[in-house]
């Protein structure tokens, strides 16, 4: 994931502008620039100018980057398709974290965390998605804000890990972050045979909430908020015969990523997507 004190900060009336590290600054009077996919144009004065900028807020906007996030029941292999995506260097890269955060393994064995861990999540995923808005490239999640709460916070509800308060918390939370951050512009959803999803998630070392009993709850929550969708957005793909590495389908995914968002075409040799 690409996080802001990775970033150069230029400040100027109230906006906010970022480059890549370890690119050049030119300095200089200007009237105009080029910033990435939209230009600036400004009075002249003397200040630092970066070769590939974005700006947020005050008069002067760039695009944002464009968000795809991969969702799927529990186990199913959401970030290993990340990560087998991310290699070429197409994307910038958010995942679950699920070693860092504080409260996941607490919760494991005191419900009184439920609420703490839910809504830590709902924030980080917020976080992410803030921080990948503000890069020329496009990002990749793992899971995502959406299904953190229309997936996990309603099936730990459901499984009394959330009183009707505390999920009403997580909605009125997760409501708020929504509407100060716009939707995913694809989002790509796996699915595969009962049986598939258990032998993964039998498999799997790290931490988790959700059990193999969850997975034909998980997958209908999923379903119903994917149903409330427009079907552009959403790319299902069954992943059932598909090897640990995915290597057989990344090719072609990426070339419907493309499609899907209007990219520019790359390989999967050069990963060169945006």
């Amino acid at each position: 994931m690409v996080g802001l004190s990775n970033k150069k900060r230029l400040l100027r009336s109230g906006s906010r502008c970022f480059t890549r590290q370890n690119e050049p600054i030119q300095t200089g009077k200007v009237s105009s620039q080029e910033t990435g996919t939209g230009s600036l144009t400004c009075p002249d004065y003397t200040t630092k100018m970066l070769p590939r900028v974005i700006f947020f807020g005050g008069a002067y906007n760039t695009p944002m980057g464009k968000i795809i996030v991969i969702t799927g029941n529990t186990g199913i292999g959401k970030t290993t398709l990340a990560r087998a995506l991310s290699k070429p260097g197409a994307f910038d890269l958010a995942l679950e974290q699920h070693i860092e955060r504080p409260f996941q393994a607490l919760v494991k064995f005191d419900a009184r965390y439920g609420l703490a861990n839910q809504v830590d999540y709902l924030l980080l995923r917020a976080e992410q998605e803030r921080v990948l808005r503000q890069s020329p490239q496009p990002g990749l999640v793992d899971g995502g804000l959406d299904q953190d709460f229309h997936g996990f916070a309603r099936l730990f509800h459901a499984r009394g890990l959330l009183s009707d308060a505390e999920f009403d918390l997580c909605r009125r939370f997760y409501d708020f972050c929504r509407a100060e951050l716009p939707p995913p512009e694809l989002i790509i959803h796996l699915t595969a045979h009962a049986d598939v999803i258990r032998a993964r998630l039998a498999g799997r070392k790290r931490i988790t909430l959700a059990t193999p009993e969850d997975i034909p709850l998980l997958a209908s929550l999923l379903d119903e908020w994917l149903a409330s969708l427009p079907p552009e957005r959403v790319l299902r793909l069954d992943v059932s015969s598909a090897s640990p590495s995915y290597a057989e389908v990344v090719p072609g995914l990426l070339a419907q990523i493309r499609a899907r968002l209007g990219l520019d075409a790359g390989t999967y040799e050069t990963g060169y997507i945006p």
